[in-house]
């Protein structure tokens, strides 16, 4: 593969060069990071994602409806397209809140923790 190889780290936006995880939804491209929240790329510059500093971001995977999942050490949130994130599961409604990985099928999502996995059936959106 030949081409343009350009570097992000710390100096072009993102909230930390650890990088953990990367998806996309439409035109945008999110990356979730170890100990600097989560960060969202629409093609000019990184926007970190408010109230996401400090979080170690282990998964992101788009929702039907439009939304980010966005996985962490302290549960899974849901970050809505006008960009105010919500707990979606966690804390006492999880087995284990620390979520390691995310996968969106049909009728609703899995999410591995760091003791087991476990689904939540999706409810209308």
């Amino acid at each position: 593969m030949a081409g343009v190889v350009r570097w992000h780290d710390e100096r072009d936006g993102p909230p930390d060069d650890w990088v953990t995880t990367i998806a996309r939804s439409g035109s945008k491209r999110y990356v979730g990071t170890f100990v600097g929240g989560l960060a969202d790329w629409a093609g000019k510059r990184w926007h970190t994602t408010s109230g996401s500093a400090g979080e170690n971001v282990t998964a992101v995977e788009p929702a039907a409806c439009g939304d980010i999942l966005v996985a962490t050490r302290h549960g899974v949130r849901r970050l809505a397209v006008g960009g105010l994130a919500r707990r979606f599961i966690g804390g006492t409604l999880a087995p284990d809140p620390e979520a390691q990985c995310l996968c969106r099928v049909g009728v609703g999502i899995w999410i591995g923790t760091r003791s087991g996995l476990f689904f939540v059936k999706r409810s209308g959106n």
